[in-house]
């Protein structure tokens, strides 16, 4: 069997909380929202998995979060992004570059692929929702979204997730999940 597999940090449940409440105040626009329960930060996506990898996937995530200390990141606005591949948009919760989160993505990268192919500095990011570009387009006036928001996430464990499709929604299940080394 396959199975669609990502790493990522699973935000605390407060701050899954302020984001909710956040997206709340723009909840009639067209925008395909992220459920509280799927709001991430994704470290590295490893797509199509044979299932019988799963485990050994899960050992080497570990062996890279005993190596990686607590941290933190800060994030400062949501903003509407355009994607550099498609022709929509995405808005999302975007945070300064930071030191500890590029060495544990480089750590994850050299772990799965064997050499790290950095072309730009990694901005950690959180996405809140995916515009729909047809109706976003027929608006009567097109919104423009940048607002500050200050907000520190600490960063304790990583996540192996798996990525399904229930009833037509996409639903991220935890299958691993290893604390970082105090």
């Amino acid at each position: 069997m396959i199975r669609k597999i990502f790493i990522g940090i699973e935000l605390p449940f407060y701050i899954k909380k302020t984001l909710e409440r956040k997206i709340a105040r723009w909840e009639d626009l067209p925008v395909l929202w992220t459920e509280k329960d799927n709001l991430h930060i994704t470290l590295l996506f490893l797509g199509f998995v044979n299932e019988e990898n799963i485990l050994e996937i899960c050992r080497q995530t570990q062996a890279v979060a005993m190596e990686t200390t607590l941290f933190d990141i800060d994030f400062d606005f949501i903003i509407a992004e355009p994607m550099p591949t498609k022709n929509n948009k995405i808005i999302q919760l975007v945070g300064q570059p930071n030191v500890d989160l590029k060495r544990l993505q480089e750590n994850l990268e050299k772990r799965f692929f064997s050499r790290v192919e950095r072309k730009k500095e990694f901005r950690p990011h959180i996405t809140l929702g995916r515009i729909k570009r047809k109706k976003w387009l027929a608006l009567k006036e097109i919104p423009v979204i940048k607002e500050k928001m200050k907000i520190s996430v600490p960063v304790e464990n990583i996540v192996v997730y798996e990525s399904v499709s229930e009833k037509g929604k996409r639903k991220y299940w935890p299958l691993n999940s290893t604390p970082l080394k105090t």
